[in-house]
């Protein structure tokens, strides 16, 4: 260390002794006075001020004395650092002597000079929460901090050991307090309010996003005079705009609590898309939500941070809530328009979309829909289901990785309609992109979307979309695709696409106008699903045999119509062949008995679907396996013998044997009677259903089947076992992701808010369990769930149900064994009570105090701090909903007002007092009249 800094830091420790015993021996002369007269009197007071003609003024040359002093500190370290690069100018040790002087001139020099209310209250700051009065002219006022506040910017924008000391505490909120009084207090007498109104936005610029917000915030609370708020609160509302790059971001970490716990708070998240629905004042909308929703797509890229990103998700989602047309245009909007783009043609590019824009986009899409509820999955991927379709059939094509983009068509295609999305599919089994985009391989190696070409082989691929046996081909890969889509459905849905598709496939095989292609489609699609799915299909006997009656009667009919001609099957596949390898000129076949001949043949086809499913469907009632049949079920199976005996004796050897071998199963089968009770059956499948989907290994699935689990619940059916699906919820809660679990704490609520007190009583014997076998994120999501059924009940939180909750938050909180979070936790939730329905807890309000009372007393130390503030925050709730004396136990009064006035003036944490303080102005508005704060003793005066 040079002599030079040495020389300031002894000068720096004598002025901070001097001051420090001034302070404790004072009398009535005031401490500036005395100080001054000491630093007039020594030598190195009058040699660092310069001798001007406000030396008689105390205040300013104390002032400029300390300012000076850091200055002096400041300069000479610099000097160290040049002659020594590799070291610190100054030691660990030293900067406790600079904190020390900047302390003393924020207490000196920028707290006296500030409006009441500016910069953050005293008591976070220091214990005692005391600062020396002084009786400044505004003129003085501005002459002090701003002499200060411009050395304090200086010294900031030369970046050295100082300066980083300064912008790495609390330094830089008496800062930001100081320009905001400089520049924008309406009564300042400054004449440089543009000069301070710069420096105030060219300081917070300085600062990392997520700590700028978080200074603004400590600068915001109720005695924040209106101009100061009004400048703060913009600011904040502005963070989007003026923070391009992270300014959302880091909103949501700060609102969320993202930095601090890894539990993502439901409540926290859509106060967050509640800012950040608010348009600033004289900000264009679109502009503004440009900014907001380009910033919430760019958190979806970072897929390494889950908990952002999920956070992000639970922000859209709240957001869509309030504002769908905002999310839409300026969110889902741009990720739809890269998967399906719009033709611009005046582009001359041949890539609309390139691969990387692409991937992004495709990632993004992911991560929505990993997240996101049914109804906001139908909104996102409803425009783009095609395209996907298309994607996938791409990738397939060119042998790359189908896994991401059939996870998405499968996700999209079992939240809703999976029958409805699947036949609509069968029906574009062959697009490829819309009319003036397709797929292509990008210069990155991936793919890209390009504009179609006008090469004749591309707008004969347009027009016919098939080339022969190589469109047979690519069929064929589709149809896998199909299938496996297919694959993973519910069986109530595999039997509504497999009839439908029946359906279909019998009125088009005899239609010549029909899409060969599709009748093609259809019998594929029918013989994947018989072959993979046979059992879960004859699990649906009516429509089975109304199916089969159909089939039978009409193929009687032609036989007998065509009693005399020759019959000969001909596989379906073989004609479809035939009609692919045609030539265009070649003249279709006139002979009419070649065509009779060529329709018996598929009827044959149809005959044999039939025979076997139905010969499926009693084979397996036979072992006691079949679904019961219906009366009219059982009457038109009587009625398929003389119709099976004609095909048996004059249909064609591909169906006569079988027909004959079904005739004798219908005599030796007797089939069971099904009950009537169809609104019962129909809710047991869709009780299936759910969970059904929580087996799958897409997350989106899993929560769409608590969601299918929670609709149950709130339509009160009967299906619901209240304990199994307690269960269940209770069992997701563990879940790493946090779309699961937010889900859960949801079904709990429903179940709650359905079954009350038998519910209730459930969740709080889990909440309060002394046993490990839930981990206490489990615990505190359970909490939550509480916490959040508390605010629903509102005034009916009285009785049983109120005693049970309170009780066990109460024993909760009492138990010092527990984790300081769960002690918390139950401490936020019975604050929650007392202000949702204090006069239902009447009979609670004396175990509540005395049970924070004993928090504040006996839970000390750093670590306890958490707790300590919910503590405070409980007694504040317990005085908000009382309001009335008469319901107030006097005899508390006075512990209460001790108690936070102790803790206003000695507790560790700054928030702790702060919230102190607030607890104390509940109690001068509720009993001033009767009670004498002024008093030592704080006795009760009669009246």
């Amino acid at each position: 260390m040079v002599p030079n800094l040495t020389k300031y830091f002894t000068e720096v420790s004598d002025a901070l002794s001097q001051a420090a015993r001034i302070e404790t021996s004072q009398g009535d002369v005031p401490f500036d006075t005395i100080f001054y007269e000491h630093l007039r009197q020594s030598q190195s007071g009058s040699d660092l001020v310069n001798k001007s003609e406000d030396d008689d003024d105390p205040h300013l040359f104390i002032s400029k004395y300390l300012i000076c002093l850091l200055k002096g500190v400041d300069e000479a370290s610099k000097d160290d650092q040049k002659n020594n690069p590799d070291l610190f100018s100054i030691a660990l040790g030293d900067m406790k002597t600079i904190k020390a002087l900047l302390d003393f001139i924020v207490i000196e020099c920028v707290y006296p000079c500030l409006t009441p209310g500016v910069g953050i209250p005293l008591e976070k700051r220091r214990k005692d929460g005391n600062w020396r009065q002084k009786e400044l002219t505004p003129n003085r006022r501005v002459d002090i901090l701003s002499h200060v506040v411009d050395t304090l910017v200086d010294i900031v924008e030369s970046e050295d050991d100082i300066a980083d000391f300064i912008m790495g505490g609390q330094y830089c909120t008496d800062i930001i307090s100081g320009l905001a009084e400089l520049g924008f207090n309406p009564i300042s007498s400054t004449n440089e309010l543009a000069k301070y109104r710069k420096m105030f936005t060219d300081f917070l610029n300085r600062l990392e996003t997520f700590t700028s917000l978080s200074y603004i915030t400590m600068l915001i609370h109720k005695d924040t005079p209106p101009w100061c708020l009004q400048l703060l609160t913009r600011t904040l509302a502005m963070i989007p705009i003026s923070r391009p790059d992270d300014g959302v971001r880091s909103l949501i970490e700060m609102i969320g609590g993202l930095r601090e716990d890894d539990h993502i708070s439901v409540n926290k998240l859509d106060r967050a898309a509640t800012v950040l629905c608010s348009i600033p004042k004289g900000v264009e909308p679109r502009s503004y939500f440009t900014h907001v929703g380009t910033q919430l797509l760019k958190i979806l890229d970072n897929s390494q941070q889950k908990l952002l990103v999920s956070a992000a998700v639970q922000v859209i989602g709240s957001m869509q809530k309030s504002r769908p047309g905002v999310v839409t245009d300026f969110i889902f909007q741009p990720i739809i328009d890269s998967v399906t783009p719009r033709i611009d043609l005046k582009d001359e590019s041949d890539v609309l979309v390139s691969d990387t824009e692409l991937s992004k986009a495709i990632n993004r899409l992911s991560q929505l829909v990993r997240n996101s509820p049914p109804d906001t999955i139908e909104v996102l991927q409803s425009p783009v289901f095609y395209s996907l379709w298309a994607l996938a059939c791409f990738q397939k094509r060119t042998k790359r990785a189908t896994d991401v983009t059939m996870s998405l068509l499968s996700v999209y295609i079992k939240t809703g309609r999976p029958d409805e999305k699947i036949d609509s599919l069968v029906h574009r089994i062959y697009y490829d992109g819309d009319d003036g985009w397709r797929y292509g391989n990008g210069e990155n190696g991936q793919i890209e979307i390009r504009k179609r070409g006008k090469t004749y082989t591309e707008l004969v691929a347009e027009n016919d979309l098939i080339s022969g046996l190589q469109g047979i081909d690519n069929l064929e890969q589709r149809i896998v695709l199909l299938m496996e889509l297919i694959d993973g459905l519910d069986k109530i849905y595999l039997r509504k696409i497999f009839f439908k598709t029946v359906r279909r496939w019998l009125v088009n095989r005899k239609d010549s106008t029909s899409d060969p292609f599709l009748v093609f489609t259809d019998l594929r699609l029918l013989e994947g699903i018989l072959e993979q799915h046979k059992s879960e299909i004859i699990e649906s006997p009516s429509e089975i045999i109304v199916l089969v009656s159909s089939i039978l009667d009409d193929y009687v009919t032609a036989l007998r119509d065509n009693q005399d001609n020759e019959h000969a099957a001909k596989p379906m596949s073989a004609q479809l062949a035939g009609i692919v390898s045609s030539e265009p000129d070649e003249e279709p076949d006139s002979d009419d008995e070649d065509e009779e001949r060529e329709e018996m043949d598929t009827d044959s086809e149809s005959v044999s679907v039939a025979v076997s499913l139905l010969s499926a469907m009693l084979s397996e009632s036979l072992v006691g396996k079949a679904t019961s049949f219906s009366p009219d079920d059982q009457r038109l199976l009587k009625s398929f013998g003389p119709s099976l005996k004609y095909i048996s004796e004059h249909g064609p050897s591909t169906v006569s044997s079988s027909a004959a071998t079904l005739a004798l199963l219908l005599n030796e089968t007797e089939v069971p009677t099904a009950s009537s009770n169809s609104h019962l059956a129909e809710s047991q499948q869709r009780y299936q259903s759910a969970l059904n989907h929580l087996q799958d290994p897409l997350i989106p699935i899993r929560a769409y089947g608590l969601h299918l689990l929670r609709t149950l619940i709130t339509e009160r059916d009967s299906v619901v076992n209240v304990d199994s699906v307690l269960k269940i919820y209770l069992s997701t809660l563990n879940d790493e992701d946090s779309f699961i679990y937010l889900n859960s704490i949801k079904g709990l609520e429903a179940l709650t808010d359905i079954h009350g007190i038998y519910v209730i009583k459930r969740l709080i014997a889990q909440y309060t369990a002394p046993d490990k076998s839930l981990s206490l994120d489990e615990r505190l999501r359970i909490g939550e769930a509480i916490l959040r059924t508390v605010q629903r009940l509102g005034g009916a939180l009285t009785g049983i149900n109120a005693d049970i909750i309170v009780h066990a938050m109460v024993t909760t909180i009492s138990n010092r064994e527990l984790d300081t979070r769960i002690r918390s936790s139950a401490l936020s939730i019975l604050g929650m009570a007392c202000e949702t329905n204090p006069s239902g807890l009447s009979v609670w309000v004396k175990d509540g105090i005395e049970c924070a009372l004993g928090v504040l007393t006996f839970e000390s130390g750093e670590n306890k701090a958490p707790l300590r503030r919910a503590a405070v925050v409980l007694v504040g709730s317990l005085l908000t909903g009382v309001r009335d004396l008469n319901e107030f136990p006097k005899e508390f009064a006075k512990e209460i007002v001790r108690s936070m006035r102790y803790i206003k003036s000695s507790d560790g944490d700054g928030l702790v007092r702060v919230q102190a303080g607030n607890v104390l102005d509940i109690v001068r508005e509720m009993i001033s009249e009767e009670l004498d704060l002024s008093q030592p003793d704080l006795q009760l005066r009669e009246k």
